[in-house]
C-alpha cells in the first residue's frame, strides 16, 4: 500500500513540474493558450532548423527526449543537441539525415502521412559537386509546383559545418546555416543568373563550400542544393596573388608613407595589379561571431602596377589624391584585367584626419 501511494505522489509531482515548465515556455514563445501535459500529441505543422527559438522547438525536443533521441534539457532552443538528436530520429527512421524537420520528418514525427505542400520549391542547380568561378555567370534553378506566377522567392547561400553524431563515421551529416542573402521577392520563373561570388548588396562572398537554399518568399517553404558545390578561383596555371600587408590589427596614421605588399604565384612580364581599398561591414550576428566582409564605399589606390611586390601608399589618400575618411577597412590586390584579387586576412584601422569645419 504505502508503494502505491508513494507511486501516486511521485507521479503527481512529476506532472506538476511539467505543466510548470511547459507553460513558463508558452508564455515566452506562443500565444496565450491553455498549458497541457499531453505534448507527445502535438501536431507539428513547421519546418524546423537549427538557431529557431520557439515553442513548437520546444515540442519537438520534448518529443525527442520522450522516445531517447534527444541526450540534454528541454529548452525550446534548437542547437547543438537538438540537431543531433533529429539526426538521430531521421536515421532510424531511413529519413535524409540533414537535421531539418522538413514535410517528410514531420510525417513521421505526427505518425500520419503529410501531403507535401503545393509551393514547397526543388532546387535543381547547383545540386552538387559544380564547380564555379568566382566571378563568372551561373544559373541557379529551382521549380515550384504552385503554378501561382505571383509566388515570390528568396534565395541564400549556405556555409556548411559537419555534425558528429552517433552512426556517421566518415560521412557525417552537414547543415547549413544561412548566411548569405542571394536575392529576395524574386519571381518564381525557375531561373536566377548569379554573379559567383556576390550577394545581394554585391559584397565579396569567400571562396568556400556551399549549398543553395530557396525559399517561398516569407515562409519556412525550402529546399536546399542536394550536396555542397564550391566557389573557386581561375586556373591555378593564371596569376594569383596574396595580400601580406596590411593584413589585419594594423593602425596607420593620415599622411604617413606606408609600404602595401603582397605575393604574386605565376607571375609574368606583363603581370600587374590594381589596388582597392573595401569597407568594413559586419553580418549574420544572430550567428555568433559576426562575419567581416569587405565592400562598397570601395577607393581605388593606384592601377596597372608594375612592380611585383611592394608599393608606398601615402595613407588615407586615393588614386586622385583625394582623402579617404578614418575607419576599418579591408586591402584588396587584383592582377590587372582580371577578377584574380586577394584580401587582407583581417581589417585594418586608418586613423587621424580630421576634416574642417
Amino acid at each position: 500500500m504505502n508503494k502505491i501511494i508513494t507511486f501516486f505522489i511521485t507521479v503527481f509531482i512529476f506532472s506538476i513540474g511539467i505543466t510548470i515548465s511547459y507553460a513558463e515556455v508558452q508564455n515566452s514563445f506562443l500565444p496565450s493558450t491553455t498549458a497541457t501535459t499531453q505534448i507527445q500529441n502535438y501536431l507539428f505543422t513547421s519546418t524546423l532548423r537549427y538557431g529557431m527559438t520557439n515553442g513548437e522547438v520546444y515540442q519537438l525536443q520534448q518529443s525527442l527526449l520522450n522516445d531517447g533521441y534527444l541526450q540534454g534539457s528541454v529548452d525550446g532552443k534548437f542547437f547543438r543537441q537538438t540537431f543531433n538528436a533529429v539526426v538521430r530520429f531521421q536515421l532510424t527512421n531511413d529519413l535524409k539525415a540533414d537535421g531539418i524537420v522538413g514535410v517528410a520528418t514531420r510525417a513521421v514525427l505526427n505518425k500520419v502521412v503529410v501531403p507535401t505542400p503545393k509551393n514547397v520549391p526543388t532546387v535543381l542547380s547547383p545540386n552538387g559537386s559544380e564547380n564555379w568561378t568566382i566571378n563568372s555567370t551561373h544559373q541557379i534553378t529551382w521549380k515550384v509546383n504552385d503554378g501561382n506566377q505571383d509566388t515570390k522567392v528568396d534565395i541564400y547561400l549556405g556555409s556548411l559545418q559537419t555534425q558528429h553524431v552517433t552512426g556517421c563515421s566518415d560521412a557525417c551529416p552537414l547543415f547549413s546555416l544561412f548566411t548569405y542573402v542571394l536575392d529576395k521577392n524574386i519571381p518564381s520563373n525557375t531561373t536566377y543568373n548569379w554573379i559567383v561570388g556576390t550577394d545581394m548588396n554585391n559584397y565579396h562572398i569567400p571562396l568556400d563550400n556551399y549549398v543553395v537554399t530557396v525559399c517561398i518568399a516569407g515562409t519556412n517553404n525550402c529546399d536546399s542544393s542536394n550536396q555542397i558545390f564550391t566557389i573557386s578561383t581561375d586556373s591555378p596555371l593564371q596569376p594569383s596573388v596574396t595580400v601580406t600587408s596590411p593584413n589585419g590589427g594594423e593602425n596607420w596614421n593620415y599622411n604617413s608613407v606606408r609600404p602595401i605588399t603582397w605575393n604574386i604565384n605565376n607571375r609574368n612580364q606583363n603581370t600587374k595589379v590594381d589596388i582597392y581599398l573595401e569597407t568594413q561591414h559586419t553580418v549574420n550576428c544572430l550567428v555568433a561571431p559576426c562575419q567581416v566582409i569587405f565592400g562598397s564605399p570601395t577607393y581605388v589606390l593606384d592601377r596597372n602596377i608594375s612592380n611585383y611586390t611592394s608599393y608606398n601608399w601615402i595613407a588615407m589618400t586615393d588614386i586622385d589624391n583625394k582623402v579617404i575618411p578614418s575607419g576599418t577597412y579591408g586591402l584588396k590586390v587584383c592582377i590587372t584585367n582580371t577578377n584574380t584579387c586577394d584580401y587582407s586576412d583581417g581589417p585594418f584601422t586608418l586613423v587621424g584626419h580630421i576634416y574642417p569645419i
